[in-house]
């Protein structure tokens, strides 16, 4: 069965999350002040460890090799842009 579950993230360069496998990232925006992901899991999957970068707008990015981006979020009423992005195999 399928539903889909919301993760609070990290403002970190880098963040590691542990995830249902194969689950689908499907939305990033502020809920409740904090920076949430909303994610299409497969219940009663095992869990995979899943490594994601954050960049503010404006903020160097050494290289762009093996990064999808998921989406980015607003914070202090549109004056930082941060941008998520997962580390692919």
């Amino acid at each position: 069965m399928y539903s889909i579950w919301k993760y609070h993230i990290q403002i970190e360069d880098k963040f590691t999350m542990e995830l249902p496998k194969d689950s689908l990232v499907l939305d990033i925006k502020i809920q409740d002040k904090k920076p949430t992901m909303w994610v299409l899991v497969e219940e009663n999957t095992d869990l995979e460890k899943r490594y994601f970068r954050v960049f503010g707008t404006g903020h160097e990015i050494n290289t762009i090799a093996n990064l999808k981006h998921l989406g980015a979020f607003q914070m202090n009423n549109g004056a930082l842009i941060w941008h998520v992005f997962e580390k692919i195999k």
